[in-house]
């Protein structure tokens, strides 16, 4: 489990800030317990083919005209989308039938095939990003 520390400055209120982090907690599925100065996440998120399950701690002090939000995150990394991995198969062999048709002339008709599964696989392997803790406060 690797663990990271980060520090920010941001121009929002404490109030403002955590209706924020709720949100976008609440869009993705995650969990939020409120503390004292702050709050705690869970939440799965995914980085190409693998999940991963976050814990971050995120603690708040307020200054004049902005707030320090202090994160630190723990991620684990928990399996693989087998979704992604059968979609990246399947960019593969289209993406043989495009390169190699030219050399097996046979191949011709299945060229418009070849594209549409390199593009599903591009496309499907990239569609998703890796959600950083500190991406929670941001609109």
């Amino acid at each position: 489990m690797e663990q990271k520390c980060r520090s920010l400055e941001v121009e929002l209120t404490e109030r403002e800030i955590v209706e924020r982090i709720e949100e976008n907690i609440r869009k993705i599925g995650g969990e939020i317990y409120l503390l004292q100065n702050g709050c705690r996440v869970h939440y799965i998120t995914s980085s190409g083919i693998t999940y991963y399950l976050i814990e971050a701690e995120i603690t708040l002090q307020p200054t004049s005209g902005y707030t320090v939000v202090g994160i630190v995150s723990k991620e684990e990394k928990i399996g693989y989308n087998y979704y992604k991995i059968f979609t990246l198969f399947l960019g593969l062999k289209g993406s043989m039938i495009t390169i190699l048709w030219p050399f097996f002339p046979e191949l011709l008709p299945l060229l418009p095939l070849g594209i549409s599964l390199t593009l599903l696989g591009w496309l499907g392997v990239s569609k998703h990003g890796y959600l950083q803790p500190e991406n929670l406060f941001k609109q």
